[in-house]
């Protein structure tokens, strides 16, 4: 390769990283008051939120694009104003719960695997304890994930939405 097509190769490969960098540059987030900690939502991102005339009707959609000027969300079907959400359910930073339901029936998966091969070899435990020893951990995984699978942020005087447009124009 000669020099003139190393640095055509880098100058492609900025002007790609620079494009794609100007998309990120919208987003919407939920401060909590007082706090460093946001959630941020980009262009593209699943958003799934209640409104104030909805009810207690959970939509979810993903964002098509912000304006920030007029605080408008454009989602897949929807204009929504950013006084109209009610609520937002999060799903980010969530995945412990569902590793540690995954390691909980593993580990009742495991603990028959062990009792059988000690049943077949001539073991004296009992059926009875073997049975609850895996079968609380197999009953608690499922509420676990389903309990813990989100967080809802109802959107008051502790939290609030707020629409960025970070562009250089």
């Amino acid at each position: 390769m000669t020099a003139i097509t190393k640095y055509l190769w880098i100058l492609l490969l900025l002007l790609i990283w620079i494009s794609t960098s100007l998309q990120a540059q919208k987003r919407l987030q939920i401060e909590k008051k007082n706090s460093l900690r946001l959630l941020k939502y980009q262009i593209g991102d699943s958003f799934t939120y209640q409104t104030k005339l909805g009810g207690k009707i959970w939509y979810s959609s993903e964002i098509k694009d912000i304006d920030a000027q007029n605080k408008l969300l454009y989602l897949d079907n929807v204009i929504l104003k950013l006084d109209q959400i009610s609520a937002v359910k999060s799903f980010q930073n969530r995945g412990w719960s569902r590793g540690f339901a995954h390691t909980l029936r593993t580990f009742a998966l495991s603990w028959t695997t062990f009792a059988a091969v000690d049943q077949i070899t001539g073991g004296d435990t009992d059926w009875k304890v073997n049975a609850i020893a895996a079968g609380v951990p197999l009953t608690l995984s499922i509420p676990l994930q389903l309990l813990f699978e989100s967080k809802t942020h109802k959107l008051n005087k502790k939290f609030s939405l707020r629409l960025l447009d970070l562009r250089m124009e």
